[in-house]
């Protein structure tokens, strides 16, 4: 494996050594080939866990960009949508929210919400979870959101933050579903 090229695909903890994407030169690898050794982008020699890395050296889609589908209402109560676009041309969906948001969700109910802009702006119900009843009548309410990424505080640029690290980090395929499942959702929910 020493002089093959591998591809980066997480950075973990050597946010100043790897880039998510970028191909490494393997100078050794351990005999357990547990780690390799190779020159970070800081330009020193050290030993990075295997798993970090596609030893076959294909490409690895990253981050380009999002696109926050709804406008921000109240930065600190809100809920919105929002669109990730891979450099591999794929795109992804998930929603960002603040806890704030579903403590007034639990306490006010559903909440109206206009979306979209020009002739396509319209008001949107956003319900996330009818109540249900425990042994002895009592009412509550739960959420099961896979695709939900909590904020103290929505922007553009939090959003953006946030999810380029999930993605250096190899964790937004997790936090997001791909596009066309998520839009195809909505469209039935729509209809």
């Amino acid at each position: 494996m020493a002089g093959k090229w591998v591809t980066c695909h997480q950075i973990g903890i050597y946010d100043f050594a790897l880039t998510k994407g970028k191909k490494y030169q393997v100078l050794k690898v351990k005999e357990d080939l547990r780690e390799i050794r190779l020159r970070g982008d800081n330009q020193r020699h050290r030993w990075y866990p295997t798993w970090y890395f596609d030893l076959s050296g294909g490409d690895v889609p990253i981050l380009k960009k999002i696109t926050v589908d709804d406008p921000i209402d109240d930065p600190f109560c809100d809920y919105v949508e929002v669109t990730l676009t891979l450099s591999d041309g794929n795109r992804r969906w998930c929603v960002c929210a603040t806890p704030s948001y579903f403590q007034r969700y639990i306490e006010d109910g559903i909440q109206a919400k206009e979306v979209g802009e020009g002739e396509n702006r319209r008001v949107a119900l956003q319900l996330l979870g009818a109540p249900k009843f425990a042994p002895g009548g009592k009412t509550f309410l739960h959420f099961n959101i896979p695709h939900l990424v909590m904020f103290s505080e929505l922007s553009e640029a939090t959003i953006w933050t946030a999810m380029k690290h999930m993605d250096d980090q190899g964790e937004l395929e997790a936090s997001s579903v791909p596009y066309s499942h998520a839009r195809m959702e909505n469209d039935l929910e729509n209809e």
